[in-house]
């Protein structure tokens, strides 16, 4: 190990090939030591032994740049943790390091960078278990504005403590592959009325005339209760079914129930863009109504 300033003075013969034979022993070594050199130049090159890094001069002679680490146990140079690829312009290409787990699990990144199986593992497993659960989650009745199992979202679409009284309820726009339902929770009305419903046509952009979903005339004081499902609502036919499945309370505490299977019928094929409730008379004053979906894998 030796360091030399490489600056031969005017000196005795001796004297110059004392300082010589330093200036080649600190080229040969690279300037190895435990200290940085005290004379410094740019590009030069200096192998720190006390962190076993072997290091060039910027060329602004200001700073250090690590090149690699020189293994003395094993005889072996090893390349620094999070070493950057880059084009001969420069620009970054690549990452000689590991990333966060996180990256790798949401998938993101774009850095071409060193991974381990364990996060590979870990990444394919998440995704996986997130697409598992979506799936899940599609095929079977939920909440229509749910996107993952965690959320929170209940599909509410009218709630009468927030909404108040209304004229009508409509429903948001239907996704292809999905079908729908809609669950009434003690929603009355302001009159007595049956309960009827309005198909949105996409051809027309329009709706179709009322129909009824309940055979009887649902009185003052009266709650209705249950579903009613619009099966596959975008698949193109001429006739669309609608299966009602509703319980009205009576004040005095008995229920009846009412199962109909309605089909509306146009002259030509169409899709269903939504659907809207309404009363034959008066207004919804009461209760809370949600909206359920569930794939159905034909229209989509």
């Amino acid at each position: 190990m030796s360091q030399n300033d490489f600056s031969i003075a005017n000196q005795t013969a001796s004297s110059f090939r004392s300082d010589l034979n330093s200036a080649l022993q600190a080229l040969a070594s690279l300037s190895s030591g435990g200290t940085q050199p005290s004379t410094r130049y740019a590009n030069m090159l200096w192998y720190d032994t006390s962190a076993n890094i072997l290091k060039v001069r910027n060329e602004a002679n200001s700073a250090w740049i690590n090149l690699g680490y020189l293994d003395q146990s094993a005889n072996a140079f090893r390349i620094l943790d999070n070493t950057q690829v880059t084009n001969t312009s420069g620009t970054q290409t690549g990452l000689l390091g590991d990333q966060s787990t996180a990256t790798w699990e949401t998938g993101t990144g774009t850095t071409e960078s060193l991974v381990s199986p364990a996060k590979v593992k870990a990444a394919i497993d998440s995704n996986t278990a997130d697409l598992l659960a979506l799936t899940t989650l599609s095929n079977t009745w939920h909440p229509y504005d749910r996107t993952t199992v965690a959320g929170s979202q209940d599909g509410n679409i009218y709630d009468s403590a927030v909404d108040g009284t209304v004229a009508s309820i409509e429903s948001p726009a239907f996704e292809a592959g999905y079908e729908y339902m809609f669950y009434f929770e003690q929603v009355t009305g302001s009159s007595g009325a049956t309960l009827q419903a309005q198909m949105h046509r996409d051809d027309t952009a329009s709706y179709e005339s009322l129909f009824a979903l309940t055979g009887v005339t649902v009185t003052v004081g009266q709650g209705i209760w249950g579903s009613v499902i619009i099966p596959q609502p975008k698949i193109s036919r001429y006739s669309h079914d609608v299966l009602t499945n509703i319980r009205i309370s009576q004040s005095t505490g008995v229920a009846d129930n009412i199962v109909i299977d309605r089909s509306y019928r146009v002259s030509v094929p169409w899709t269903v863009g939504k659907v809207k409730f309404a009363w034959s008379a008066g207004s919804f004053d009461n209760g809370k109504v949600f909206m359920y979906r569930r794939r159905e894998g034909i229209s989509a």
